[in-house]
């Protein structure tokens, strides 16, 4: 994972599916393991916690990051529901201030649909008109109910690309939907956009 990620040399990460002291992932904190790795700072949001560790988000970056906020989403009773969270930093490049908030969205649409409305309220919005980044696993198509409901707010940085048709993003080994979004406020000039898909890619994630 981290040599996938070293390979696009990236100023700012957001993960999802992140675990930390899990048998599955050999007890690795994998966040922390991960930025070592990079050389960068990172924090991790563990959306749900279990005896035998912890589930959740992370954001990692070159440049410090300051902690705004992390909280869970709203999650509907019964069972099959699974926690899910987001996490909001903040950070400075060249002497301007801007926003990261990082989630993982249901794969209920009712419940995503829940969470989607949360994100877009006042307890999730950046003051003063400062730039944003919203990006994650939404688990929503381009079109769907929740997709339209973000960009009411937010500006899809796959559509805003002269030229540039949208890229499917999961599942790694055969791109059949685009799910992972970078939503974007109207500060960003969007230059590119790549989804690796060498060997290595779909080795480190779906």
């Amino acid at each position: 994972i981290a040599r996938v990620i070293a390979r696009q040399n990236p100023d700012i990460i957001a993960l999802q599916e992140i675990d930390f002291g899990r048998l599955r992932s050999q007890g690795i904190d994998q966040a922390a393991k991960i930025a070592a790795y990079l050389e960068m700072t990172y924090h991790f949001h563990p959306v749900f916690r279990q005896q035998e560790g912890e589930y959740g988000n992370a954001l990692l970056s070159r440049y410090p990051l300051t902690l705004i906020k992390r909280a869970p989403l709203p999650k509907l009773d019964g069972t099959g529901y699974e926690p899910r969270g987001a996490m909001w930093v903040s950070l400075e490049w060249k002497g301007m201030k801007f926003n990261v908030i990082n989630t993982h969205l249901s794969i209920w649409p009712r419940e995503r649909m829940l969470q989607a409305e949360a994100l877009m309220t006042d307890q999730w919005q950046v003051p003063n008109n400062e730039p944003v980044i919203l990006c994650g696993d939404f688990n929503a198509f381009p079109g769907s109910a929740v997709y339209r409901r973000i960009c009411r707010q937010y500006i899809d940085s796959q559509k805003i690309l002269e030229g540039h048709r949208p890229r499917r993003t999961w599942s790694g080994q055969y791109p059949v939907a685009q799910i992972d979004h970078v939503f974007l406020s109207p500060h960003f000039e969007v230059v590119a956009v790549s989804v690796p898909s060498t060997n290595l890619n779909k080795l480190a994630s779906d």
